[in-house]
């Protein structure tokens, strides 16, 4: 009989010598812990926050921070959970998140291992190729696990099921397709936040350095896509249907949070938070009316060719600081033909420019690097980057992650290594060479540009502190 359960957000790997270690609630893991809690024991153990402070650093200028092995299997072992449930989000730290896999089975091989999270949904006949991993659960996974664990103790077949990895009785792998997604959101109960230690992100994360800094929480009002951007995996996870959360429950959300974490600020994680401009200004207008005193941010950036002069005002009435736009590229032909980005560059400078009338603090990003793109269009949008008058500037390297567009391109035309290690996938780090460039030159744009954004940073920061001292 399955009693406890325990969800693990493994450690990070990252560059060494990284200033600011961002720390989000892994919201996925805290929403299926709410969905679960009803029928089964569930902890979650988030382990970067809780072992924020540790570094174990590697020889290839890489460092894990988070908690060490030997504490993450004193948990498993204290607890000692029927099924672990992995988060495995990100190409990057797919080893990571494997390495939590093989430490359950240490403790027992008994333990039943679940991965879910944008890498493990899109590359899951891989995933399944490590014994130590028993299912995979393709896309969200609020519904999905509980039907899982329900078939488990009934020992039902798999194959009933939407969107799950597992092996059979001859050991073969077996998938069933991702068909459904929950319609309704305001069904799902809110994250639970109380398994976090909420207080702890607030000292860690600043938000793309945009953060004010006060207790804060992230919160998801949508999910879904329509949009068909090369070098996005999100419909892998949400699917491309948009859906949506109603404004008054996202209200709900925020005044919850309010009274029992004293939560003054909410970064909106949407990637999509105003393609309904209309819900959108309900939400805006809610926040007002409520009187919450809420600040607030979209520190994953906001689809531009959904925003205006109107939504700006309500996001600044409502308590908004902060806004990152995706533009990501400054030559139009790139966004258009390359990138396939529904966004036209001359609505950009009015918006921008807007923003700053009006008080708010914007961050651009940017990447460069798409096959097709000429090392002259990288410079145009590295120009175009800093004609813009952003608070914060943020420019990527195009990476190819499996499940995307990109990825299939890449690997169709040989622009990236047959065999490349998936660790490798940094937004840093170039990895695509094509017949207009090779990626070592991209690297040297790259690193080029972050050392004039780092300069520009410090003489806006200097300008800050002579305005604040008069």
């Amino acid at each position: 009989m399955i009693k406890r359960i325990l969800l693990i957000n493994p450690p990070h790997t990252l560059k060494k010598h990284t200033g600011i270690i961002d720390a989000n609630p892994p919201l996925g893991l805290a929403y299926i812990a709410a969905v679960l809690r009803d029928r089964y024991d569930v902890r979650i153990c988030d382990a970067v926050i809780e072992g924020i402070d540790n570094r174990l650093f590697h020889d290839n200028e890489q460092m894990t921070v988070g908690l060490r092995d030997n504490d993450i299997l004193s948990q498993i072992r204290d607890f000692a959970p029927d099924v672990v449930g992995v988060s495995s989000m990100f190409s990057d730290q797919y080893h990571n998140a494997h390495r939590m896999c093989a430490l359950a089975k240490k403790v027992s091989m008994g333990i039943i291992t679940v991965m879910g999270g944008a890498h493990a949904s899109y590359n899951k006949l891989t995933v399944m190729q490590d014994k130590n991993v028993d299912f995979v659960i393709v896309g969200e996974g609020e519904e999905s696990f509980g039907k899982l664990l329900s078939s488990i103790a009934n020992n039902t077949p798999r194959n009933t099921l939407d969107g799950l990895c597992w092996r059979d009785a001859n050991g073969e792998v077996k998938c069933t397709p991702k068909t459904s997604f929950i319609k309704d959101l305001d069904q799902i109960p809110f994250p639970a936040h109380d398994l976090l230690p909420i207080d702890k992100y607030c000292r860690y994360t600043k938000h793309r350095g945009l953060s004010k800094g006060s207790p804060y929480c992230s919160v998801i009002t949508s999910r879904g896509c329509p949009a068909n951007c090369i070098f996005c995996s999100i419909h892998s996870v949400w699917g491309k249907s948009y859906r949506t959360r109603s404004p008054e429950n996202v209200i709900a959300e925020i005044k919850h949070l309010k009274s029992h974490y004293n939560i003054n600020e909410i970064a909106f994680e949407d990637d999509n938070l105003t393609y309904d401009k209309n819900r959108a200004i309900a939400i805006f207008d809610l926040l007002i009316e409520n009187q919450l005193d809420i600040s607030w941010s979209t520190p994953n950036g906001v689809a531009l060719w959904s925003l205006d002069t109107q939504v700006l005002d309500k996001m600044r009435d409502s308590g908004c600081f902060s806004v990152v736009l995706a533009v990501e590229s400054g030559d139009q032909e790139v966004l258009s033909k390359l990138l396939k980005k529904p966004l036209k560059l001359k609505k950009v400078e009015k918006l921008v420019r807007y923003a700053k009338k009006i008080g708010l603090e914007t961050g651009g990003l940017f990447v460069i690097g798409a096959p097709g793109e000429t090392t002259d269009q990288m410079h145009r949008t590295i120009k175009y980057m800093f004609t813009l008058p952003f608070s914060q500037r943020y420019l990527s390297i195009l990476t190819p992650y499996p499940g995307t567009k990109l990825w299939d391109i890449c690997k169709k035309n040989g622009y990236v290594h047959a065999d490349i290690d998936l660790r490798e996938l940094k937004l840093y780090q170039a990895n695509i060479s094509t017949p207009e460039f090779k990626a070592e030159e991209v690297q040297i744009i790259y690193n080029l540009a972050q050392r004039a954004i780092k300069r520009r940073r410090i003489f806006n920061a200097i300008v800050k502190r002579i305005k604040n001292a008069f």
